[in-house]
């Protein structure tokens, strides 16, 4: 296990959130928490993404490249279900750029970017 430093972007229409934290690699699960004291887990699957986000507004989204997949957006003891439309994952040693799009009904309800950076500390 590493530890780590990680720089994290995450914007979409109405909202952009940057935060800088430290946290683990261990294997293929990078862990760090952010300033409003949420718990953020992405594991790297062999063909995708995993994120999960604990604390208020938790979210469980996997993001694939090559189909959509379905994610829950809970908060408040209610369950949002969306369908996630990955158009660009590119990952390196020490990067994430992730760009999507969360749909309900067919309906596009959010368009998201995600970049984050993270190297040993």
């Amino acid at each position: 296990m590493a530890r780590v430093r990680v720089h994290y972007t995450m914007a979409n229409e109405a909202v952009r959130e940057t935060f800088e934290s430290e946290g683990t690699l261990d294997g293929s699960v990078l862990t760090f928490e952010d300033d409003k004291e949420r718990t953020h887990t992405i594991t790297f699957l062999d063909d995708g993404l995993h994120y999960r986000r604990s604390g208020e507004g938790q979210v469980d989204f996997t993001f694939l490249p090559e189909h959509p997949s379905e994610g829950l957006y809970t908060m408040l003891e209610r369950e949002l279900a969306f369908e996630i439309h990955t158009h660009r994952l590119d990952l390196t040693p020490r990067s994430i750029h992730l760009t999507y799009t969360l749909k309900q009904a067919d309906t596009p309800v959010n368009h998201s970017k995600l970049a984050l950076y993270y190297d040993k500390v």
